[in-house]
């Protein structure tokens, strides 16, 4: 008996590295007062759209803007 494997990626993915690069941007975002899901979201929706590294920085947890629409406290 043979059994074929479908991947749906060309290449290997070694998802303990993508599962880990996760939860550091989750742990990064509740570190600096965001609710990861809210900022995790915002970022995504963001980031096609950023062309420059202003952009880029606006989506940091950290930053103003940002701060202001995922803060855990306001």
């Amino acid at each position: 008996m043979t059994i074929s494997l479908v991947y749906l990626y060309p290449k290997p993915v070694d998802f303990q590295k993508s599962i880990d690069g996760l939860a550091a941007l989750v742990e990064t975002a509740k570190v600096n007062g965001q609710e990861p899901y809210t900022w995790l979201r915002h970022v995504l929706e963001r980031l096609p759209h950023a062309s420059s590294v202003k952009d880029y920085e606006a989506l940091l947890p950290a930053a103003d803007a940002t701060v202001d629409r995922c803060s855990t406290t306001g």
